[in-house]
């Protein structure tokens, strides 16, 4: 048994179509599909699934991209901001927790955190407010980051050591 997920360039159900004569039973739709293929054709599955990928996706420009629900200055950002969005929970794949984007952000501060030093941790600020930040697997920007920053982010509450933080959790990061 088995489960795969798409990108929306790929149907990942039509794909399985293609490939029915090597599978006991499949079905999803475009995005997920689960399947039961026997161990000795998994092998022949994965080349003919590889072999439609490229045929569909070869002539496409892919890139990952990363969508804001709406731009806004740091100040703009309050406490009561977070109740707000807790009506929209639960978050997940579906229904992805609200992003922000904030221009021209100062870098206070920037220093490595987690094991081999792979997040990112920044102090940020407007002029008017400031917030601590954390970019996971962004470690590699420490020493790099100009002055100011662009940043996609969600906003959060940090529970930790007991107290109670606003923090941004940053999903990208570019020059400002």
């Amino acid at each position: 048994r088995g489960s795969c997920r798409s990108i929306p360039e790929f149907h990942i159900t039509q794909a399985l179509d293609q490939c029915s004569d090597l599978l006991i039973r499949h079905g999803g739709h475009a995005a997920a599909a689960g399947f039961t293929v026997e161990n000795a054709k998994l092998g022949e599955l994965m080349e003919r699934l590889q072999g439609i990928a490229r045929e569909q996706l070869s002539s496409l420009d892919l890139h990952p991209t990363l969508e804001a629900d709406v731009e806004v200055s740091l100040s703009d950002l309050r406490p009561q901001l977070l109740n707000e969005l807790a009506y929209l929970a639960p978050t997940g794949n579906n229904n992805p927790p609200a992003a922000f984007v904030s221009r021209g952000v100062k870098v206070l501060r920037s220093r490595t955190v987690g094991r081999e030093n792979s997040h990112l941790k920044l102090v940020v600020t407007d002029g008017k407010i400031t917030f601590d930040a954390i970019a996971f697997r962004q470690g590699h920007l420490h020493g790099n980051l100009p002055s100011a920053i662009d940043l996609l982010y969600s906003f959060e509450r940090n529970r930790y050591n007991g107290n109670d933080l606003l923090q941004l959790n940053v999903k990208d990061i570019q020059p400002g």
